[in-house]
């Protein structure tokens, strides 16, 4: 006998949301992640920062989930994770390795550096390079006011 499920209601989400969030080992909550000071998070289950001024920094390591959200200029760095993700302004530097998955939007001018990861996907919002070096199973990249090309091995740059 088939059975029709419900829709959860709005505010059994809300609570779901809020007990993801309480799992979070360390974010913005907790110090901040200030500009030109690391912010480090480590060997819990996740991070989430916020930070939208320029020049912040970022940084997760042994966790299952890293994200950020920051503003130009940003040094973002993630490793030992499963997943990884940023969104930045311009000139970000962002560098995510021994992961599952990377995903990063970065505006003009930003570098972003994958390796050792089983997928890098990218959306460059200008012109921006992105290089996937050694042990990288798929790298895509997506850019969205120009072309993308591929130069000097698996380094691609959107013009």
């Amino acid at each position: 006998m088939l059975r029709a499920r419900k829709k959860p209601s709005k505010p059994a989400l809300a609570l779901t949301f809020l007990l993801a969030l309480s799992l979070v080992k360390c974010g913005d909550d907790e110090g901040g992640c200030r500009p030109g000071v690391p912010c480090h998070c480590a060997q819990g289950r996740g991070c989430v920062y916020d930070c939208p001024q320029a020049g912040c920094m970022p940084e997760c390591h042994d966790v299952d989930f890293c994200s950020a959200s920051c503003g130009p200029s940003c040094k973002y760095t993630c490793h030992n994770s499963a997943d990884c993700s940023v969104r930045c302004g311009g000139g970000c530097n962002v560098e995510c390795h021994d992961v599952s998955n990377c995903r990063a939007s970065v505006g003009a001018q930003s570098v972003v550096t994958c390796r050792q990861l089983s997928n890098c996907d990218i959306t460059c919002n200008g012109p921006c390079e992105v290089d996937c070096q050694g042990g990288v199973g798929a790298c895509n990249v997506n850019c969205r006011n120009g072309t993308a090309r591929e130069v000097r091995g698996n380094r691609i740059v959107c013009e």
